[in-house]
């Protein structure tokens, strides 16, 4: 299996961690291979400065829009990195695993990190942090024309905002050519890489997890 290397956008503010744009790179290739938009970032934490190179290939892959080099760090991975969003790429539910070989880019919802669900929404009670939402005008052009998995579960319906927020990006993803995706919103349950394999909710969704592998393998 590839290494794994994780770089992300991170901040502290009031207390509060947040992540945003994280970069997941299998082996050495900068490729993008596809993203993913889930709820909010978990236990994965930054582990020190990203180097200059490091730096400018990120820069290379998701644009000269993003954060000053001082906000990105090399980060540790946590499960959902690791194990439960590759697997929804790499086949692995459909018996036809390979070995993943490129970058994902993961974005959340909102981005409180915190692996606590309940700890990370009371954080955004009276929370007007810039870093608090996702910005789906900045995040939808770096999907450029390849494979998107939503798994935000019910948090879509957290609030009007996140509500608001899913529903543009799911509205992009279900009107183009790269979409596994039941037509209507309300009709996809947009299930986490970790229900899916913690919790064998893979067997609810086979032929979305077909469709997306079909996707991401032709792309």
């Amino acid at each position: 299996m590839n290494t794994i290397k994780v770089f992300a956008e991170y901040f502290e503010e009031q207390s509060l961690c947040y992540r945003k744009t994280t970069i997941i790179q299998f082996g050495d290739s900068w490729e993008l291979i596809g993203s993913a938009v889930l709820k909010n970032p978990g236990s994965a934490n930054p582990v020190s400065p990203i180097s200059s190179s490091d730096f400018e290939n990120v820069r290379s892959l998701v644009g000269n829009d993003i954060e000053a080099k001082k906000h990105w760090y090399y980060f540790n991975t946590d499960p959902t990195i690791e194990t439960w969003l590759p697997r929804i790429f790499n086949g692995y539910y459909l018996n036809k695993e390979v070995e993943l070989n490129g970058v994902i880019q993961l974005f959340n919802l909102y981005q409180i990190k915190n692996q606590n669900i309940e700890l990370a929404r009371q954080g955004m009670q009276e929370n007007n942090s810039l870093h608090l939402y996702v910005d789906p005008s900045y995040i939808i052009p770096k999907f450029r024309d390849k494979p998107v998995y939503l798994g935000w579960f019910d948090e879509c319906y957290l609030n009007s905002e996140t509500l608001k927020l899913s529903q543009e990006i799911f509205g992009f993803i279900a009107n183009g050519q790269n979409t596994y995706l039941k037509h209507k919103f309300e009709d996809n349950k947009f299930y986490h890489p970790e229900y899916l394999g913690r919790f064998g909710g893979y067997k609810k969704t086979m032929d979305s997890l077909e469709n997306f592998y079909n996707l991401f393998c032709g792309s």
